[in-house]
């Protein structure tokens, strides 16, 4: 509301002043001045009405009801933060609502997964250690031949699946 005043109240001020450096106003010879006078005094009354009398909230209020939808409707900005409310920030708020509950349950508990699981392997390394590097060896050779299964189970896989399903 504030940027479309200010335009106009410096727009106000500029007009008479682009109309006098374009000489599209009158010399002072063809002026009225009783009736800019006049229209001068009536602005400053209205303004000083304006500021000293008091009016009730209520008479601001058209008695008659399509009146009082149209005031209204204007008044309130044609409703346009209510829209706002119930469409962007409903949207905006679900989706924070939604990424919170994604980071909280399903990130959260991956990476509490992956922690607790690494804490079991060491315990159970521990006491499996045996000095004997041999079993290192072996240890090593087993978790290297299934990661290497896991990563070309598409190339493979395929062809035991099918195989076990002409037996």
């Amino acid at each position: 509301m504030a940027v479309p005043m200010v335009f106009l109240t410096v727009m106000t001020v500029l007009v008479p002043l682009m109309m006098y450096s374009l000489s599209l106003l009158p010399t002072w010879e063809y002026v009225n001045k009783t009736s800019v006078l006049l229209v001068f005094l009536s602005g400053l009354v209205g303004c000083i009405t304006g500021a000293t009398i008091y009016l009730h909230k209520a008479w601001s209020r058209s008695l008659h009801l399509p009146w009082r939808f149209v005031q209204d409707l204007l008044g309130y900005d044609f409703y346009i933060d209510r829209i706002y409310r119930l469409t962007v920030v409903f949207a905006v708020n679900l989706v924070s609502q939604c990424s919170a509950w994604f980071d909280r349950y399903v990130v959260d508990g991956v990476v509490n997964f992956v922690g607790l699981a690494s804490i079991f392997q060491w315990e159970t390394l521990k006491y499996s250690i045996s000095g004997q590097s041999q079993g290192y060896a072996l240890t090593i050779l087993l978790a290297v031949s299934f990661l290497g299964m896991l990563m070309s189970w598409p190339f493979w896989g395929f062809q035991v699946l099918d195989y076990l399903s002409k037996i």
